[in-house]
């Protein structure tokens, strides 16, 4: 906080600041107030950067007949979530919690070429679901000679039924290094889906408040 550089400041070069200065100061000086970004501890930094590199050269060398995708898994629970909002000082703003703890099961395909997505919802995500998604994604292109689907290091991904429908397919899967969802453009897909569900179901009820 402002504050707290204040406090460093004064500790360090002996100068005195008030928290409204110091923020004019950093603001000033190109700096602005945000969250640290979190990246996996155990990522290999050459190892992701290596694997950038050939991403930028397999998108620089494509074909008209090839398509590069994102495959990840997510597992979206049924019930309420908690998040930030604008409440009215001194008030709790309360959500209704379901008793169950089902979840949705969905495996997915994103594109970046056109942003193009391919979901499958399963009782659950395996070697043969994940093997369904691969038939699915081949059956809508059949234009395409080849598909680059890059995924992450799942079990299921690389399990006995997805490497036997491989070896007859158009499909070249292509991992990513350990540890790296920093690197799967899908994540950030799944992260807009959470925040668009918990922004819808946290408004609905304040704009039906308000037209009462």
């Amino acid at each position: 906080t402002a504050k707290e550089v204040c406090e460093y400041v004064k500790k360090t070069f002996n100068k005195k600041y008030r928290a409204e200065s110091m923020v004019k100061l950093l603001n000033k000086i190109g700096f602005s107030y945000k969250k640290t970004k979190q990246v996996p501890s155990k990522a290999d930094r050459e190892k992701q950067e290596k694997f950038v590199k050939e991403y930028e050269e397999l998108r620089e060398n494509m074909k008209e007949n090839e398509k590069i995708y994102f495959l990840d898994a997510v597992h979206p629970r049924h019930n309420s979530m908690p998040a930030y909002g604008w409440i009215e000082k001194g008030k709790e703003k309360e959500i209704l919690s379901n008793t169950g703890r089902d979840r949705v099961n969905i495996n997915g395909l994103y594109s970046p070429i056109d942003q193009e997505i391919i979901i499958r919802q399963d009782d659950s995500i395996n070697g043969q679901s994940t093997v369904s998604l691969l038939q699915k994604v081949e059956e809508m292109h059949p234009e395409l000679d080849a598909i680059y689907i890059i995924r992450d290091n799942a079990k299921y991904y690389g399990s006995e039924p997805v490497k036997e429908y491989l070896k007859d397919s158009r499909i070249v899967m292509v991992p990513l290094p350990s540890y790296s969802p920093n690197l799967n453009l899908i994540e950030r897909l799944w992260k807009f889906m959470k925040k668009k569900y918990c922004i819808i179901n946290i408004m609905h009820p304040i704009l039906s408040l308000k037209k009462q």
